[in-house]
């Protein structure tokens, strides 16, 4: 089992690899360029950002200012619009799991949109979060919001759906997040959790600038080291979303491989580039073998 995710560890936390590919990426979660310092396993391909881009304290304060930015500083990941739309899809994915309440813990609450959808479709929920903005949550009898930490919750309160919505890549310590929500879900309770999947074609396409990396992601996740990693610390069920809880999402979970005629004409039209286009056609028909690997952001939910 799983002491804790270290990122200055020698071997992969994973599958314990000693093999390592370093690289920077642009950082996608700011202006102008920045770079974030990737260790990727040769093996299973499980990443992590090691020095950090930002500490904790500045991770807050990020999100807290973007949070409570207003029109044109909105980017499109905190537009309150779209976040509805994108909440919507979320609890829908929630009445497929067969669950022994309604009551509801949402870690990473950001601004509550997810958690007053909830609301507004029958789930009491808790909102929780270190940069929650209290004041914009509605006034529903079956919400309520904390500013904080599990910490700051009752010690001995138990929910029977927790979900982590684009939260676990962000943790300093993921793994005694996992473990404490463990301990705060009834029995037959799920842990629903949602992230960017770094098995996916589209960040092997789109290499060192893809969205996925940001000052503020620590982890890099795919289905099957997040599956592995739950079961590993005593889930006994994981249920995996066949599609991105995004608007209008049209792929499919298996990528079917690359293109060869996309190939050819890239050669043709920048035939100084064939060293690069030859290396990322090769990664892409390595990609075709990932599970799910059509899914750049997945979702998958664990039960007690």
């Amino acid at each position: 089992m799983f002491v804790e995710l270290d990122p200055t560890v020698q071997s992969c936390p994973v599958c314990q690899s000693p093999e390592f590919k370093r690289f920077d990426a642009v950082a996608s979660d700011v202006e102008g360029h920045s770079c974030v310092h990737i260790v990727e396993c040769g093996r299973c391909h499980f990443a992590w950002q090691y020095p950090l881009g930002r500490t904790e304290t500045e991770s807050v304060e990020h999100f807290d200012r973007n949070y409570r930015a207003q029109g044109k500083r909105l980017s499109e990941y905190f537009d309150p619009e779209k976040k509805c739309d994108i909440a919507l899809l979320e609890v829908d994915f929630l009445s497929q799991l067969t669950l022994p309440g309604k009551k509801l813990l949402d870690i990473g609450a950001g601004a509550g949109i997810f958690a007053k959808v909830a609301a507004e479709r029958g789930f009491c929920v808790t909102a929780l979060d270190p940069a929650l903005e209290l004041e914009r949550i509605a006034e529903l009898p079956n919400l309520q919001g904390v500013r904080g930490t599990m910490s700051n919750l009752p010690p001995d309160e138990t929910f029977d759906v927790i979900t982590m919505w684009d939260v676990i890549e962000h943790l300093v310590t993921p793994l005694a997040i996992i473990d404490e929500a463990k301990k705060r879900l009834r029995t037959g309770g799920w842990l629903v959790l949602e992230t960017g999947n770094y098995k996916s074609a589209d960040r092997v396409q789109d290499g060192a600038r893809h969205w996925m990396y940001q000052l503020d992601h620590r982890w890099y996740f795919s289905p099957e080291s997040m599956e592995k990693i739950l079961l590993d610390r005593g889930f006994s069920e994981v249920v995996h979303a066949d599609r991105v809880l995004r608007p209008g999402w049209g792929g499919e979970a298996h990528f079917r491989g690359p293109s060869r005629m996309h190939f050819v004409r890239e050669l043709l039209a920048h035939p100084t580039r064939a060293f690069t286009a030859f290396s990322t056609f090769s990664a892409m028909k390595r990609a075709s073998g990932w599970p799910r690997a059509g899914v750049g952001i997945f979702t998958l939910a664990a039960r007690v």
